[in-house]
């Protein structure tokens, strides 16, 4: 369960910033599309409360797009599990700890 939340991660997730309190991490979140909201959403959902005990939503787009996001609570535990496997901010610098 939680190598296949690493993946979903580095595939889709990002972290939660709080800009007042200069970009401190304070949750996880994945961009998913709006057919996905009963498979893959619904999955990191349930994979989230199984693997980590973390509460998580699942919001769609305001803007008209067919997008949504999963988004973890306010989370330390979500967050330092992230940062433990998964190195950098964004698709372009993320990578996996080579512990893993």
């Amino acid at each position: 369960g939680q190598a296949r939340l690493i993946g979903y991660f580095l595939a889709e997730g990002w972290y939660q910033s709080r800009t007042h309190e200069n970009g401190r991490r304070v949750g996880v979140s994945w961009g998913l599309h709006e057919q996905e909201r009963d498979t893959l959403a619904a999955t990191i959902v349930a994979l989230m409360q199984s693997e980590l005990g973390v509460s998580c939503s699942i919001l769609s787009a305001t803007d008209g797009t067919k997008s949504l996001r999963v988004a973890s609570e306010v989370s330390s535990e979500a967050v330092a599990f992230f940062e433990r496997w998964v190195h950098g901010d964004n698709a372009h610098t993320k990578t996996l700890d080579r512990d893993l």
